[in-house]
């Protein structure tokens, strides 16, 4: 199961965070990306998250990072697929 984490860990950073957590241990990313203060907030049935600015600002994390995913998937899909191998 570490392995796994840690492997997950390396493709996120490598691929969708910015270059400032390339190289940053998995303690670094649990503080930074995943445990930030938030508040939840219901209102009119509704469930809503408030974060820092610092994430989802004009350039904040997630945005950097959904930019980042957003290239690598339209550089993907100019990619060919492989033509299947036929059995005969």
């Amino acid at each position: 199961m570490n392995a796994l984490t840690y492997n997950l860990l390396s493709v996120i950073r490598q691929t969708a965070l910015p270059e400032e957590f390339e190289k940053a241990e998995p303690k670094r990313l649990r503080f930074r990306v995943l445990c930030v203060a938030g508040e939840v907030i219901h209102h009119a049935r509704t469930v809503v998250v408030r974060v820092v600015r610092t994430l989802f600002g004009k350039k904040g994390l997630l945005v950097q990072a959904r930019e980042k995913i957003e290239r690598l998937r339209q550089r993907l899909m100019k990619v060919p697929l492989p033509l299947p191998l036929s059995l005969a």
